[in-house]
């Protein structure tokens, strides 16, 4: 049994300059898409947690990892692709996590 389900998951921001000029307002209306407005932060994840499976997710800065932790654990929706939580879900959300035997977490689920 998967207890969390992640298909074709994609969340994109709105970039935004700040003050504009009318004539900017203007020019953006009849741009194609916004495309330059629009940053993705995570595009097309799909991937499943099982039953008494642990996950790790590792990446540089500006990745998405944390993004990613906030729409599995509902804080935030995604643009586009689906998200299936079955259970309970806690984060850790800090650097020394697990490196510390009194700290693993391990002891919380089971």
């Amino acid at each position: 049994m998967n207890v969390i389900t992640v298909s074709n998951v994609s969340k994109t921001f709105r970039r935004t300059g700040g003050r504009k000029l009318i004539r900017d307002y203007v020019l953006d209306r009849f741009r194609n898409g916004n495309a330059d407005n629009d940053f993705y932060a995570l595009k097309d994840i799909s991937f499943r947690v099982g039953d008494r499976e642990s996950v790790a997710i590792i990446g540089a800065n500006g990745a998405g990892k944390s993004t990613l932790l906030g729409l599995i654990l509902g804080l935030a929706k995604p643009s586009k692709g689906k998200i299936e939580v079955n259970g309970r879900v806690a984060a850790l959300l800090e650097l020394g996590s697990g490196f510390h035997p009194d700290l693993t977490g391990w002891k919380t689920f089971f």
